[in-house]
Order: structure tokens, then sequence, then C-alpha cells
């Protein structure tokens, strides 16, 4: 899939440089959403569960962590003829899970979400024909990835402090390839509405060891989260922790300003 890509930007190039030489450069944000696929981070919230049973956990925690949404915001510039563009993207993005919860008969419990920060650079081609533009792009990825856990007081106060273990943000950062398609409409001769949609891979599978959900920020001497909850003080993080492999379709709705300009 990433060497037919490679192969398309090579080809649309003579059609990008051809005619009249063109500049284009945009400013968008929006609306941003990703999956989050992952086969660790379950490892984690079944050990959990299954550790908790015999002590009242009456609402176990969801084996799947659904969707993160929230924002992102970016800029695009470009150059080639008024209908096809090489294009340059750097976007970054912010977006949140909904609470993964676990509830206890006693009225305690745990929430846990996940958080990713991302930098993408996007090297790609435009199409416009009309009001309407479409292309396609090769994505390189800096993603953040934190796991929120914090413990829950049965009248519904909170703590991510060290009067638990388990309290913390879980952190850790990768690198991902990507390949994606935007298109998008233009409502005014420099509005556009955008459309994005972004398939990035995980590469931690190889060195998993590199890739632990560490707590930096409390310099605990327990930091990691484990794959078998009921041992988790009695293994280094090394032995017992599950690793960073978030990957999954990204996706995003936004408005975009957009200078274009054709020289002959």
């Amino acid at each position: 899939m990433k060497k037919t890509l490679f192969i398309l930007l090579i080809s649309a190039f003579p059609f990008a440089a051809n005619a009249q030489l063109g500049f284009m450069l945009g400013f968008e944000g929006g609306f941003a959403g990703s999956t989050i696929k992952s086969a660790e981070l379950p490892f984690f919230f079944d050990s959990y569960n299954t550790a908790n049973v015999a002590g009242g956990l009456t609402q176990p925690f969801k084996l799947k962590s659904g969707v993160a949404t929230g924002r992102y915001f970016g800029f695009t510039v470009g150059m080639g003829g008024p209908q096809c563009k090489m294009t340059l993207i750097i976007d970054r993005y912010l977006m949140k899970s909904g609470r993964n919860e676990a509830r206890f008969s006693n009225g305690q419990g745990r929430n846990m979400w996940t958080e990713i920060k991302e930098t993408s650079s996007e090297v790609g081609v435009q199409f416009s024909e009309g009001k309407f533009t479409a292309g396609f792009e090769f994505v390189l990825s800096l993603r953040y990835v934190s796991i929120y856990s914090q413990y829950v007081f049965p009248d519904e106060s909170t703590s991510f402090g060290s009067d638990h273990t388990l309290n913390g943000v879980f952190e850790d950062l990768t690198f991902g390839p990507g390949i994606g398609i935007n298109v998008g409409y233009k409502v005014l001769p420099y509005l556009v509405l955008t459309a994005k949609s972004d398939y990035i891979f995980r590469v931690t599978g190889q060195h998993p060891e590199y890739h632990q959900y560490s707590d930096l920020q409390l310099f605990k001497d327990i930091d990691y989260l484990p794959r078998d909850f009921s041992n988790y003080n009695n293994y280094s993080g090394l032995e017992n922790s599950i690793s960073n492999d978030v990957s999954g379709l990204r996706f995003s709705f936004g408005i975009q300003f957009l200078l274009e300009s054709n020289i002959e």
C-alpha cells in the first residue's frame, strides 16, 4: 500500500509542475477523532477485572477504549498547476476518549481514559475541479499517548495523587507512518469545508520494551500498567507491563482559509 502511494505521488509530479505554476497556503482547524486500536490495553483491563472480582467489583472496566475525540489545527502549503498541486501539510491533534469506569459495592471505583496528542506531517497531491478538491497523502506522525488513571471515592470525589498506587498519568511517545485521503468544497473564494481520513499504523511491535507506559509525573516505585494486575507489586515493569501499541483510523472535519496564486 505504501509503495503504491509513493508511485502515485511520483506519477502526479509532472501534472503538478505542468502549465501554470501556482502556490497555495491554507490554515484550518476543526473537529478530530481517532479510533483506539490496541491489543495491549485489554490485557490490563481484563487482569484488573479478574483480580478484583472477589473484592466486590460490581461494574468492571470495558475491554475496549472506544473513540477519542477533540480538535485539530494546521496549515498547508502547495505548489503546482491550477488543477494539481504537490502539498505539505502540518497538523496538530488533541483527542480524548470517554471515561472507562470501574465501580465497587462500597461506592469506591476507578476512572481511566486515553488522550492522544499528535503532530503530523503529510506529503501528498491535491486535485481541484471547480469548487471541489480531493487528494491523498503519505503521513508521518509523532503520537503521544497518555492513559489517565484516577481513584474515585464513595462521595464521587477523585484523586490522581500518591494515596493509591495505580493513580497517575501513564505516557509514551511513538512514531508512526500512515496513509490518507482528503476532500474539500469551496463555499467562498477563500473558505473551504474540509474532511480528512488517515490510517496511522503502529511500529512498536518489533520493540515493545521501548514503549511501556510510564508515570513520569509522580516518579513512583511502581509506575507502569501491568498485564497481570494480581502480581502488580511482585514484578518489575519490564516483566509485567503492557506496551503502547495504539493505532487506528484518524478523521477530521474542519474549515480552511485558503490563499492561491497561479502565475503564467
